[in-house]
């Protein structure tokens, strides 16, 4: 994956999240080696957090910044294919 990135002048997340919606566009199954749904919930929902922190930590306060809500859009999904209720 690093390679290919490399090779195509990009990040190895660009090449990733363009696999995953791609995936998700064809209503294809993930590879063994993507991560799982669930678990890029996860991953965006910390990573919010960290985020939120970090700007908490410059204002003076703990807020979330204004940015478009991926955990939404991981749960449709999930709720979509059934995964979750």
């Amino acid at each position: 994956m690093t390679e290919i990135a490399e090779g195509l002048g990009v990040e190895r997340a660009t090449i990733s999240k363009n696999a995953t919606s791609f995936c998700w566009a064809n209503s294809l199954n993930p590879s063994m080696y993507m991560k799982d749904a669930e678990v890029v919930e996860v991953y965006t929902e910390r990573r919010i957090e960290s985020i939120a922190r970090q700007v908490g930590k410059r204002n003076g306060k703990l807020s979330l910044p204004a940015v478009p809500s991926r955990v939404t859009e991981v749960r449709f999904v999930l709720t979509y294919l059934g995964k979750i209720s």
